[in-house]
């Protein structure tokens, strides 16, 4: 039984309008969208432990990357969450029993699944277990201050008041190769900056810039980062309801979104990562016709509805580091953890 497109192709065929090719790539972009979708939410077994409150809130922490950290950053989460509901998040169950331990600790719920696909985890948890309009998405290196979340919600309703559509938002994060260029001209720091390292260009290709692969670099800016919650306080003073439009693809380590913006679109764009394999093809890169994985997919949701990407100025957070600085930044880490946990004290 043919649709109502399928016939009008037909016609347009009959009259030579379209060509056979033209039948057969639209016939394949259906068929594939309607898989995609599928796929998107594809779990084949999940475990679930449900310590779920209301709330207008929910944090889904995607996690499994960096254990050695995660003393520090979720006892900041725990600190600085606000009373929101927290689901963790751990795709193919990496380092699971230390995670189920953590979440039972701060009374955390915990999600774990198989397979290794962190979109169709993310989907599900969404769709399934987020019952809060709000959603912030953050990563298991991400270090929260006692504004990041206070502000970012505050300028969701800001923002909203006044009429924005809102794809989503991100507070200043320091190792970001966006938000680092506001961080440093913020405190002052670029001209210092550009003489170490090189000039704060953010619309070039992240991987040719040195806050994404030099630890030298990230190094640097942490320690004009610390302590957390003091460097907060000036970005508040300075920068307060402040906020910049965000022109480029930005990385979401930390992001707030509305749950019906990203269910309406049907989920993050999944795709499935081989285990040991690091990146994907340089002749066939994974995004070239179609936005694949979390970051690619909201990215370009925000840019195709016409929905502002906001940098919320006076909101911070510390981001470890990118993949290429791991090894370095968690002996610094290691190195630094007092520090990073001592302002929770003040």
């Amino acid at each position: 039984m043919f649709t109502q497109e399928m016939h009008e192709y037909l016609q347009e065929l009959a009259r030579q309008r379209v060509s056979p090719f033209d039948l057969l790539v639209a016939s394949m972009r259906r068929g594939w969208l309607r898989l995609q979708v599928r796929y998107n939410f594809y779990i084949r077994k999940y475990k679930f432990i449900d310590r779920r409150r209301k709330g207008k809130l929910t944090i889904v922490v995607l996690t499994g990357k960096y254990p050695k950290i995660w003393d520090v950053t979720f006892e900041r989460l725990h600190a600085y969450s606000l009373g929101a509901n927290i689901i963790v998040v751990n795709p193919d169950g990496l380092h699971g029993s230390i995670v189920e331990k953590i979440c039972e600790k701060y009374d955390f719920s915990y999600f774990e699944s198989v397979s290794r696909n962190f979109e169709a985890a993310q989907n599900f948890v969404n769709t399934h277990l987020v019952e809060s309009p709000l959603i912030l998405k953050m990563d298991d290196d991400v270090f929260l201050t006692e504004n990041t979340i206070r502000n970012l919600y505050r300028s969701y309703w800001k923002l909203k008041g006044e009429g924005y559509c809102i794809g989503f938002l991100a507070p200043i994060l320091n190792v970001n190769n966006v938000s680092y260029y506001h961080f440093l001209k913020i405190l002052g720091l670029e001209e210092e900056y550009t003489r170490l390292f090189e000039k704060p260009i953010f619309a070039r290709h992240w991987t040719k810039q040195r806050i994404w692969y030099d630890p030298e670099a990230a190094m640097w800016v942490w320690r004009h980062s610390l302590p957390l919650n003091e460097v907060a306080r000036i970005f508040e003073e300075r920068k307060s309801l402040h906020f910049e439009l965000i022109p480029v693809r930005f990385s979401i380590s930390c992001i707030m979104y509305e749950r019906e913006f990203l269910l309406a679109r049907r989920g993050f764009v999944a795709y499935y990562r081989f285990a040991g394999r690091k990146g994907t093809s340089k002749k066939t890169p994974v995004s070239l016709f179609i936005p694949f994985g979390d970051e690619s997919s909201i990215n370009y949701f925000a840019n195709d509805g016409m929905c502002g990407r906001f940098l919320i100025l006076d909101a911070f957070a510390g981001h470890l580091c990118y993949g290429p600085q791991a090894s370095s930044m968690l002996e610094w880490f290691e190195r630094n953890k007092k520090i990073l946990l001592e302002d929770l004290k003040r």
